[in-house]
């Protein structure tokens, strides 16, 4: 995508007044494409035009393309801030037929985002209770044996 100028204008919010505008829709104007919009109100663009910064308008051509429009001029007159695409010095904007921003874009592009959820802790691992060794069993005596009949005896621990 060429690069146009440093911010376009896509949309307006007019003020009092059939003529003046209130705020504009802007986007920064980037090699790859547009950022998402932002809606400033037009002392701000006025400014940001006397400090060297260009804006122009541009038309939705489709879904995915836009047209450059014409370069956005500033002037002061009698106290007034004014925005124009053209050069006319009279007392109210014109940046030609820009749509008019929507109430509800306009609650969309203000509302900040929304916090990221907070990350869910990692489970613990379960601890296995220590095993115990079995116990040994008792060992029995062995019998001995009667070396004179042959039998074998046992022993009473008593």
């Amino acid at each position: 995508m060429t690069k146009w100028a440093d911010f376009v204008i896509s949309a307006v919010k007019k003020g009092s007044g059939l003529s003046n505008i209130s705020h504009v829709q802007i986007h920064e104007d980037l090699e790859h494409g547009l950022t998402a919009p932002k809606l400033i109100d037009k002392h701000e663009i006025s400014s940001k035009i006397q400090k060297g910064i260009s804006f122009i308008t541009i038309f939705k051509k489709n879904e995915n393309e836009w047209i450059a429009g014409d370069m956005v001029r500033t002037y002061v007159k009698d106290g007034d801030v004014f925005i124009r695409t053209d050069d006319n010095k009279v007392t109210s904007d014109n940046l030609g037929t820009l749509p008019t921003v929507d109430e509800l874009e306009i609650v969309l592009t203000e509302i900040k985002p929304e916090p990221k959820p907070e990350p869910k802790p990692e489970p613990k691992p379960e601890l296995k209770p220590e095993s115990k060794p079995e116990p040994k069993p008792e060992s029995k005596p062995e019998p001995k044996p009667n070396i004179e009949t042959g039998d074998y005896e046992y022993e009473d621990n008593r």
